[in-house]
């Protein structure tokens, strides 16, 4: 899950709480990684395919690169992994939405709370 605060750019005082529920699923056969939107009622369960990920290795552990039609709007996303040996520190998540009804860029950092 990830939470945070949406500070626009172009107007920081119109701030609002943001929150979404993705499941990072791995498929051992072919090493590939999907992102799945959640069921909203218990944020734990596949609801549908958001993004397929072929993961690339990369100096900070691994990329991957995908793209999202919602509609009209189109969501270009960077995923890269940070690892400490096997384990992951930090995902890091960048998209670029273009389209009639939307454009802006989305930075999100996700860490593992202990």
């Amino acid at each position: 899950s990830e939470q945070g605060l949406f500070v626009p750019v172009n107007n920081p005082h119109q701030q609002f709480d943001i929150s979404a529920y993705y499941v990072f699923s791995h498929n051992l056969s072919n090493d590939s990684l999907a992102v799945f939107f959640t069921d909203k009622e218990t944020k734990s369960h596949r609801d549908g395919l958001f993004v397929p990920l072929a993961l690339q290795p990369s100096p900070a552990g691994w990329t991957a690169t995908a793209f999202h039609q919602c509609c009209a709007d189109g969501y270009q996303a960077t995923y890269t992994f940070a690892m400490k040996g096997l384990q992951v520190t930090e995902i890091t998540i960048r998209f670029q939405v273009k389209g009639p009804h939307k454009d802006y860029e989305s930075h999100t950092i996700l860490t593992r709370i202990v």
